[in-house]
This record gives structure tokens, C-alpha cells and sequence, in this order.
């Protein structure tokens, strides 16, 4: 498992733990140079804080 998905799971438990919803954001395309490739992931909670 990657540091970046061990950092998202930590954070969707505590989000949970505080009784926030979350969603996983993930790219599934890239058109053009971009500086993250497609398959990168962020967490998203209901009051905005991001892990990704």
C-alpha cells in the first residue's frame, strides 16, 4: 500500500470517527501534461478538508 492511500484510509476513519461524510475522488483521464497521472485519489470531507 502506498503512503498517499495509508493517508486517505487514516483520514476517511477519522472522519467517520467525527461522524463526517466523505467522497473518493479519483482521475480516471489525462489529456495532455499534467503534473498527476490518472488513477491519483483524494478524499474529500463535507467541511472541505482534503487528504490526497
Amino acid at each position: 500500500m502506498t503512503h498517499e492511500l495509508i493517508a486517505i484510509l487514516q483520514a476517511q476513519l477519522t472522519a467517520r470517527e467525527q461522524g463526517l461524510r466523505t467522497v473518493l475522488a479519483t482521475v480516471v483521464r489525462v489529456d495532455g501534461s499534467s503534473y498527476r497521472k490518472a488513477g491519483v485519489r483524494m478524499l474529500i470531507r463535507e467541511d472541505g478538508l482534503t487528504t490526497g
